[in-house]
């Protein structure tokens, strides 16, 4: 199967203001059952490995204003271009510096309360980014901060309209 991108919604869980960055712990994702969006990561004894690919990686994100001049996010602007190749119209404002997988409650698709593995991360948002911190802040205060990651899938197995991931970065 050829290489696609996958997007898993998250959910910051902490964050911690510092002089030159803040660090975010976000729950990236939970293992075992399909998410909202059909698909699924087994916790196997590949799991920590795979997981360990995102450390390092950078933290990327398009800033703007909303409706009220508010500082907030948009999508990950993905494009075409010309030679067919995927292009993101973000920036990078931090990096992973961290992840690991621990348990958590989680709301499944059917509405449920579930105790999963999931894969956590840390993260250092640099502050010269000043917009992007305050897009930051000000979403974390309203409870309304979350974040996607991209998934790069080279093999997947699609069943009862779950497509579980088996081998990804």
């Amino acid at each position: 199967m050829s290489d696609n991108k996958v997007f898993v919604s998250s959910k910051i869980v902490e964050i911690s203001e510092y002089k030159t960055y803040l660090e975010l712990v976000n729950r990236v994702c939970f293992y075992d059952e399909p998410n909202f969006n059909g698909t699924m990561l087994p916790h196997d004894d590949t799991a920590e490995e795979k997981a360990k690919t995102l450390k390092n990686m950078p933290v990327v994100a398009k800033y703007t204003t909303d409706v009220m001049g508010k500082p907030t996010f948009k999508g990950h602007e993905v494009s075409i271009d010309k030679n067919g190749e995927v292009v993101f119209g973000t920036t990078p404002i931090g990096v992973h510096t961290d992840v690991w997988i621990a348990e958590d409650q989680v709301e499944v698709t059917d509405g449920t309360t579930k105790t999963l593995p999931c894969l956590f991360a840390k993260q250092r948002i640099w502050s010269r980014n000043k917009n992007a911190v305050a897009a930051i802040q000000r979403l974390y205060s309203e409870n309304n901060l979350h974040n996607s990651w991209e998934i790069s899938v080279s093999q997947y197995v699609f069943e009862n309209g779950v497509k579980r991931l088996t081998d990804y970065a």
